[in-house]
């Protein structure tokens, strides 16, 4: 006999507390609602009229009712083909031990022992397939503030698109001195303020692609060190730059100090500094203020909307990496 089946645009009311087939002399079809009938209402609904008819239920009637609500999977798509061993590269570089080297090469020692005048960098492109290089753009991507007015606001009140960065290449810096003169801050700040107190960050400074060797060699030097190559500088706005160093926590807020202090357009291309940082214990300074003496208690200044650091000592700083940066329009 010819058997109706439901139309699955209607919903089934069973009795409140039993179940449908308990329930199928006295189910209705009501008009369309928000709740379908799952398969297992279907499969117990079709069973009875089959029953009642004398047909045998077959796995196939059953499968049918199962069928009317189920989702087809949809298939996933097939894993990226990873490169061939031959064309990997793999830098061999380990930070943990670089910084048991360093741990060693301070012991017993002092500041004076490192003196900057004896620094000097090695610069190492990071190849683009490697570990260390994939690490470097998500840590790089989580540095991006992504709020700047030059690259968001001023450009949409321009009828231009945003603008957004990426890191297409980069150099790891090696420095003993720094690095030895970095540790042995650390040990200071952690006598004074207690390990807490004293964590590692990441900070980035933006400057002329001239003086990117001079601040790998000595890192950054407050303005009228006697290492200090630049002669002439607009003093700070929460802290004055005779005794104190200025970086910032966020990629996008640097990138014009390193293209003349103009806002990059779309492939424009800047180099900036990743630094290893100590900021300790910072003070916050709520308004711009100028060029202020480092706050007694303090190891440092945090400027009123917390982008920036104003640090007291150039050892809370150790360079890291060299980032070349591209923008591109954020579509």
């Amino acid at each position: 006999e010819e058997i109706s089946f439901i139309n699955p645009h209607h919903t089934v009311t069973p009795v409140t507390g039993r179940s449908l087939r308990e329930n199928s002399s006295s189910a209705h079809l009501t008009s369309p609602g928000p709740m379908p009938p799952t398969a297992n209402d279907l499969r117990g609904y079709v069973e009875k009229q089959i029953v009642q008819k004398g047909v045998d239920v077959t796995d196939d009637v059953k499968a049918a009712t199962v069928a009317v609500h189920k989702k087809e999977p949809t298939p996933s798509p097939p894993p990226p083909t990873p490169p061939a061993e031959s064309e990997r590269e793999e830098t061999g570089f380990s930070y943990t031990a670089r910084r048991q080297h360093i741990s060693d090469l301070v012991k017993g020692k002092k500041l004076e022992d490192f003196p900057l005048e004896t620094a000097k960098a090695t610069l190492t492109k990071i190849p683009k397939d490697s570990e260390e290089f994939r690490d470097l753009k998500e840590r790089f991507a989580a540095c991006v503030c992504g709020r700047n007015e030059d690259y968001v606001s001023k450009r949409i009140e321009k009828g231009l698109k945003p603008v957004r960065f990426i890191l297409i290449d980069a150099e790891r810096v090696s420095n003993e001195v720094l690095e030895a003169r970095f540790d042995l801050k650390r040990q200071e700040l952690v006598k004074t303020r207690g390990a807490r107190e004293v964590r590692e960050r990441i900070s980035h400074h933006g400057t002329h692609p001239r003086n990117c060797e001079s601040i790998c060699n000595t890192s950054l030097l407050r303005f009228m060190h006697e290492l200090n190559p630049c002669k002439k500088q607009v003093d700070g706005n929460f802290g004055t730059n005779k005794k104190g160093v200025y970086v910032s926590r966020y990629v996008d807020c640097t990138l014009k100090y390193s293209n003349n202090n103009v806002a990059l357009e779309p492939k424009d291309i800047v180099k900036i500094i990743c630094f290893r940082t100590l900021p300790g214990k910072s003070k916050h300074i709520a308004e711009f203020c100028g060029a202020i003496d480092p706050t007694e208690g303090f190891d440092s200044h945090s400027s009123p909307n917390y982008l920036e650091w104003f640090l007291f000592d150039e050892a809370q700083l150790c360079p890291q990496y060299v980032l070349h940066v591209q923008a591109e329009e954020d579509i």
